[in-house]
Order: C-alpha cells, then structure tokens, then sequence
C-alpha cells in the first residue's frame, strides 16, 4: 500500500495538471489528501497486517475507517469532474470528501482529521473565493458609468 499509496498521485497529477488543465490548486488539494485517504480506506478494508481479529484495531475505530472508503470514492469523484473542468462542483465535492475523511480518521489519527480538517476549509475557501470572483466578472456595468 505504500507504493500505491506514492504513485498513484504522481500518476493522477500527470493526468490532471498536465493533460486534461484542471485547477491548479484544487486538484494539488486533493493529490496531497489522496495517500492519507488511501491508507484510511485501506485500513477499512482491512488491507494489510492492521485488523480487528489481530487487536491493532477496536471495532469502533474499524467501523469509523470504513467511511474511508466512501471518503476515497467521493474524492476520485472530485478528480474526476476537476478534469472534466466541472471546477465549481469538484470544489465542491473535493472539499466533502475532505470532510468526510476527516471524521473517518478521528479515533485512529487525529493529525490525519485535522490535516484533512485543515484541507476541507482552504478548499471551501478557495471555492467560495473563486465563485465570488467569478460572479463579480459576469456582472454587467453601469452604462454610462455614475460618477
């Protein structure tokens, strides 16, 4: 899980920043969110030697990593529509994902949640300022200009 956990957001910024020209900054929001949210899943899985039979994990904690998983999928989903230059929506759903990591992460690694915390709000930010800016751009002026 480490290697997939390095290469895949190598691969996927490859295809994202270079290829298909999504959003600089959301789509390295989530490129650094994605090895935390893959070993998050993974852990939900159970992949790996960390389980519940063998007491590396409590049920509870078990139980709140499997949202890892959903987690992952919501931010493949976010990737997904950043390529497609859905930005606003991928904001969006990136920044849910991040929530959602977040809390599948708090009775196992609270650096992780507060990590994943921390990304949910400069996305939320980053969203809202680029919705604010894009709705003052479409705005028709004054004609003639008041002075």
């Amino acid at each position: 899980m480490l290697f997939v956990g390095m290469l895949v957001p190598v691969l996927a910024g490859w295809f994202l920043i270079a290829r298909r020209h999504a959003d600089l900054a959301l789509s390295l929001l989530g490129l650094t969110a994605l090895p935390v949210l893959i070993w998050a899943a993974s852990l939900g899985a159970e992949i790996g030697p960390c389980s519940v039979s063998n007491g590396c994990l409590t049920s509870t904690q078990h139980n709140q990593l499997v949202v890892g998983i959903v987690a992952l999928v919501i931010l493949l989903a976010g990737l997904v529509l950043l390529a497609l230059a859905h930005k606003l929506f991928g904001g969006i759903v990136l920044t849910l994902s991040l929530v959602v990591g977040a809390y599948s992460l708090l009775r196992t690694d609270l650096a992780g949640a507060i990590m994943l915390f921390f990304f949910a709000v400069l996305g939320a930010g980053y969203v809202s300022f680029r919705w604010a800016s894009g709705r003052e751009a479409s705005r028709i002026p004054d004609f003639p200009p008041t002075v």
